[in-house]
């Protein structure tokens, strides 16, 4: 009898808890409505200002009301994009596509997010490689006039084009980085994952971007790399090491610890028998020590022998 009551107790708290999350993401959409209806003229700047922070909260709250949440980011992006914030209209674009891939709006946000890169942001590389990723992976736009068009430029496929910024993007006579070259490799392997997610060799090249942003110093463009690949193709064989590098990242590169450490204990629970265990160990055990103070432990632990 007790453990029925007890049963019967949690049902009505997961109920309650379920209809008070329904009604705050009710009123939430009720309140973008109400602001919805008072930007119809588009010609309150500030207005539109406050409507988009509603969508991106919405958005970021509720993660998982996949439809509305979509919605609101493109609609957020749309807004955005008339007050010639180009930038931050490409980011709610990408993170519409990104979480919400089968959504009807994608085929839009896809286009839109093409003509930001080619005509707003003058990133001719990245809107070619889009509407050539959208071309070979999203049949719903292959008669629309950008995309067409890419069938008929004579580019080799992105894989190709990928690979060929790959192997120039060191200079033979100094081995250093050419810094154009890694950024169109960066940015163009992020819009093919984006638009191509399926894409056999995603996973490889999104590793190769994290090792060249790693290489550039855009720490916070391979940590998002990485957790691309930790989140989305966990099964891929360089995941581990993807994981290890983000740890290795964080410590070394952006000295966020706490961060750092949780990763590291993740990639030990995850493979204890990985090639990196040692090494992972050792970096925890001596997370954020100076050069100084892990030699002096060194020395320690020798006489102590």
């Amino acid at each position: 009898m007790k453990t029925i009551h007890s049963n019967f107790l949690v049902l009505v708290i997961l109920i309650l808890s379920l209809t008070a999350c329904q009604t705050e993401q009710q009123h939430a959409q009720n309140e973008i409505t109400k602001q919805e209806a008072l930007i119809e003229d588009e010609s309150d700047p500030e207005a539109a200002e406050h409507l988009i922070q509603q969508y991106l909260a919405y958005a970021s709250m509720n993660p998982e009301d996949g439809e509305a949440s979509a919605r609101y980011l493109y609609r957020a992006a749309a807004l955005q994009y008339r007050l010639n914030n180009f930038d931050a209209a490409r980011s709610s674009l990408e993170n519409a596509i990104h979480n919400y891939y089968t959504h009807e709006n994608t085929p839009k946000a896809v286009l839109l997010l093409g003509d930001i890169y080619q005509e707003k942001l003058h990133n001719k590389f990245a809107s070619s490689i889009l509407y050539q990723s959208a071309a070979e992976s999203m049949p719903s736009l292959a008669e629309e006039a950008e995309v067409a068009a890419m069938k008929k430029t004579g580019f080799g496929p992105v894989t190709q084009r990928l690979e060929l910024i790959a192997g120039n993007m060191y200079r033979d006579s100094t081995g250093r980085v050419d810094l154009r070259l890694a950024n169109d490799y960066i940015t163009g392997t992020s819009v093919y994952a984006l638009i191509s997610p399926e894409a056999e060799r995603v996973p490889e090249f999104l590793y190769k971007a994290g090792e060249t942003a790693r290489t550039i110093q855009a720490f916070g463009k391979a940590i998002e790399l990485y957790d691309w690949l930790l989140e989305r193709y966990p099964d891929y064989e360089k995941t581990p090491q993807a994981m290890f590098l983000k740890a290795f990242t964080l410590d070394n590169d952006l000295h966020r610890l706490d961060e750092a450490r949780a990763v590291y204990e993740e990639f030990l629970a995850k493979y204890p028998n990985d090639e990196f265990a040692d090494d992972t160990q050792f970096l925890l055990e001596n997370l954020g020590k100076s050069d100084e103070e892990i030699i002096s432990s060194f020395g320690a632990q020798q006489a102590e022998q």
